[in-house]
């Protein structure tokens, strides 16, 4: 309404519901309607996937999209989604793509997995990685870095 005037508008209910929205008009909808309504539960967004740069290898979460573009059955490990040029895990023959699912025995699920296992370890320390490549299942021997500096977030 506008004065004595009622102005009819044709749009799509999400338009219609915004321009409610927006002079304050009211909305009102159906029995039938409301009843066909599924209730949604809101969520907070998942935290973005963090990237970690140790050994000089980023390394970041697996999900189920990734996992699933390197044939993995389930998004356990994490991803070697770089490795820098004449660094440790270059030498020790990491590569970009491997997926880190162990080390020494203990299952790494996430980066969080990852960075508890290095934590362990001292500077000069042998780190056993088991790591899926192509499919196929292998072991690189790498060694913790003689500080934290090669380790950021």
């Amino acid at each position: 309404r506008h004065g004595d005037k009622t102005l009819t508008i044709d749009a799509r209910p999400s338009d219609a519901i915004a321009l409610a929205l927006h002079v304050s008009a009211p909305v009102f909808a159906t029995k039938k309607l409301l009843d066909a309504v599924h209730t949604v539960t809101l969520q907070a967004p998942p935290s973005p996937a963090s990237v970690v740069k140790a050994l000089g290898m980023h390394i970041q979460n697996l999900d189920a999209t990734l996992a699933s573009f390197f044939h993995l059955a389930k998004a356990d490990g994490v991803l070697v989604s770089s490795v820098e040029a004449g660094s440790q895990a270059e030498q020790h023959g990491m590569r970009r793509g491997d997926v880190i699912t162990s080390i020494d025995g203990k299952p790494v699920k996430d980066i969080q997995d990852f960075l508890a296992t290095y934590k362990e370890k001292k500077a000069g320390q042998e780190m056993l990685c088991q790591v899926t490549r192509d499919r196929n299942p292998l072991t690189i021997r790498l060694l913790r870095s003689s500080s934290d500096a090669e380790m950021k977030r």
